[in-house]
């Protein structure tokens, strides 16, 4: 959250990071795992600078009063490649490069390559000392678009890299290490979080299920530091599953940004449990789109570059952006901690100098039901409706002081259908200017699963005033058109001809956007298509 004490916030140009590729583990086990390898004391491990904690709880605390995100950890520079340290070994069919890194008192570490280029057959596996904690295998898809690459958070005081490079390569691969993250505050070890905070896993969540998937924890890493935030993927309305994310403009105006990383489904499995997945990370993003405090609203719109896996199973949060507004929940990482559900005891507007927000109050006594913290800043306000109506900017609200108030960017201001695309949500959630006032959420649609369906299926003209020509002739017969509205209700069906192109007839309905799905012997194959009039 920004600061328990409201002060004002700098206002910071937008930056623009180039498109990344997911950080997605292949899975496996390092090699060195299961056979009569050197042992990990015989390979050579750099003793990194002891980090000074006085220091850092001197900075932490004033970036607090200054209104920057939580930081949880900082950055040791280095330069070290397979030409100038660690351990080759020859193995029967390839090579074996080996190196460690030792942080002293760092409740976990991350690793950050300026250069990344590794050929076919080659990869590389991350992991502690205990060798119980592992990420990988990366392989050269892994690379990004600038040769870079940088991991999530490994447990522990000492990180290991091992790289293995098969005999018969078409190049040697080149790996340059230049940041280990050194993390001070890291729920993979312990829970951060006030005692009063609700895993989403408890029966307070059980009516949340589907938009607490939106959810997830991101880590922003600068120049001074690695720090947080919360936020959700949002629906738009050709509902596109394009990976735009709502967060708080605050969250981004740290120095130097370079790296984004962002966790989903970063939640405990059980109500009580302190455990659960921590691995469904993917990287990059680009800001669309952002108020300041002092602007407007104090949201940041992203799109996350990277793809989501669709194991992930994520879920697009509907939002509403009409002036009224429901008590419904705050779902959230407080201090980084496992996704978290607060439900308010009222939501209001706010007046005076946060009269483009929504003033929240929380339960007060034993039937509290969570508040928010640092960490949470970005995090999503739901109404009855489970649509998202605002964004965490700030407030005073702690465990041991309940009757504190919060503010989230009213979703109606950030809107701003001025035409600014930098300052407007309008722009990038409805580019058909179809004026939605509300929208509903939309989960994973199942595609093609005969490759190339996608590319030979012709839909057109998309958007259209109603009447659509679709090409099945290179599909085999009982094909099927289904449309469906944005709440996912059926509203039309057709049988198509196959081995011809056929025309379906939409102007018995309203003007929005729907969900077209053909269904074929050879798969499903769904699309999103605007009507204009």
């Amino acid at each position: 959250m920004l600061v328990k004490r409201f002060l004002f916030i700098l206002v910071l140009s937008i930056i623009l990071l180039p498109s990344l590729e997911a950080q997605v583990s292949h899975g496996g086990t390092p090699r060195s795992f299961g056979f009569n390898y050197k042992t990990t004391t015989e390979i050579p491990i750099v003793k990194l600078p002891s980090v000074d904690m006085m220091k850092i709880a001197v900075e932490d605390e004033e970036d607090e009063k200054n209104g920057k995100p939580v930081r949880i950890g900082v950055t040791h520079r280095v330069e070290y490649d397979m030409r100038n340290s660690g351990l080759w070994q020859e193995l029967p069919e390839g090579r074996l490069w080996r190196i460690g890194f030792f942080s002293k008192n760092a409740l976990a570490m991350s690793v950050a390559f300026d250069f990344f280029n590794i050929p076919s057959g080659a990869d590389l596996f991350v992991y502690n000392g205990q060798k119980d904690f592992v990420i990988g295998k990366f392989v050269p898809e892994n690379s990004l678009d600038d040769k870079t690459f940088y991991t999530q958070q490994v447990v522990g005081d000492t990180l290991f890299l091992e790289y293995y490079e098969p005999f018969d390569v078409s190049f040697q691969g080149q790996i340059r290490i230049t940041e280990i993250g050194h993390y001070y505050k890291s729920v993979l070890t312990k829970g951060q979080s006030g005692s009063c905070e609700i895993n989403v896993a408890c029966p307070t969540g059980d009516n949340w299920r589907v938009p607490i998937r939106s959810v997830a924890r991101y880590e922003i890493n600068s120049s001074d530091g690695i720090y947080l935030c919360s936020g959700a993927l949002i629906n738009n309305v050709r509902m596109d599953r394009r990976q735009y994310f709502l967060s708080a403009c605050h969250c981004q105006e740290a120095p130097n940004i370079s790296k984004w990383t962002f966790y989903f489904n970063y939640q405990t499995s059980t109500c009580n449990g302190s455990m659960g997945i921590s691995y469904h990370s993917v990287i990059g993003a680009v800001i669309k789109a952002k108020t300041s405090f002092s602007e407007g609203s104090d949201f940041l719109l992203l799109e996350i570059t990277s793809p989501i896996p669709d194991n992930y199973n994520p879920y697009y949060a509907g939002w509403d952006r009409t002036s009224s507004a429901t008590v419904g929940a705050c779902i959230h990482h407080p201090e980084g901690d496992w996704k978290k559900i607060s439900i308010p005891y009222s939501v209001t507007a706010g007046t005076g100098a946060y009269n483009k927000f929504w003033n929240v109050r929380w339960i007060t006594g034993s039937n509290n039901k969570g508040v928010t913290e640092g960490g949470s800043s970005g995090s999503p306000l739901f109404n009855a409706g489970k649509r998202i109506i605002g964004q965490l900017w700030g407030g005073t609200s702690e465990c041991d002081y309940t009757i504190g108030n919060d503010y989230f960017g009213k979703f109606s201001v950030s809107w701003n259908s001025s035409g600014d695309s930098t300052k407007s949500l309008a722009y990038w959630l409805d580019p058909d200017r179809t004026n939605a006032q509300y929208l509903d959420g939309l989960g994973i649609i199942s595609v093609a699963s005969t490759p190339g369906i996608e590319k030979n299926l012709s839909i057109y003209p998309n958007p259209t005033s109603g009447k659509i020509k679709i090409n099945t002739t290179f599909l085999s017969t009982g094909n099927i058109c289904k449309v469906y509205n944005v709440k996912g209700e059926l509203v039309f069906s057709q049988k198509l001809n196959s081995k011809m192109e056929n025309e379906i007839d939409l102007t018995m309905f309203g003007k929005g956007t729907y969900i077209l799905e053909i269904i074929t012997l050879e798969g499903r194959y769904s699309t999103s298509v605007v009507l204009t009039k």
